[in-house]
């Protein structure tokens, strides 16, 4: 059964995400996330499942609307992915549970502050993490060198 399958039969779908593009807000195989079906239209920072050019659903955020596109960015990512069509989007980030237990409150000052300096402040965060890449790339070349 598909992400669409679920969302059509149940409104909703839930899994334990794998990758760590939305890492710090979801830790890989320990919190468990649930995306529902779209009720609204979209906003910058809400957080999308979507299927990319090979098929992949990927969980990420938008960042800008143009019209009936999105430019997208995973939170943990310095990427991003231009010009998603909004038929790639299958669904909205509605839950995420540390742990598979205790609920991660959208509405709390906590994760608004995680929004505004995370987030929103995205451009200094793709630099910050782009310069982390970088120097990794040069010590793992460092140490093949030597």
């Amino acid at each position: 059964m598909t992400f669409e399958d679920e969302l059509k039969e149940h409104g909703r779908f839930i899994f334990t995400s794998k990758g760590i593009s939305m890492w710090p807000l979801i830790r890989p195989g320990r919190d468990v996330i649930e995306i529902s079906e779209r009720t609204e239209p979209l906003k910058p920072f809400d957080a999308v499942v979507y299927k990319d050019g090979q098929g992949r659903y990927v969980l990420h955020r938008v960042i800008r609307i143009d019209g009936d596109t999105y430019d997208i960015l995973g939170d943990n990512n310095w990427r991003m992915e231009r010009s998603v069509k909004d038929g790639q989007i299958i669904g909205v980030l509605t839950a995420v549970l540390r742990d598979g237990s205790r609920r991660v409150d959208f509405s709390s000052v906590k994760y608004k502050l995680y929004l505004l300096l995370w987030c929103r402040l995205y451009p200094i965060r793709t630099c910050l993490l782009w310069l982390r890449w970088l120097a990794g790339a040069l010590l793992r070349h460092l140490r093949k060198a030597n």
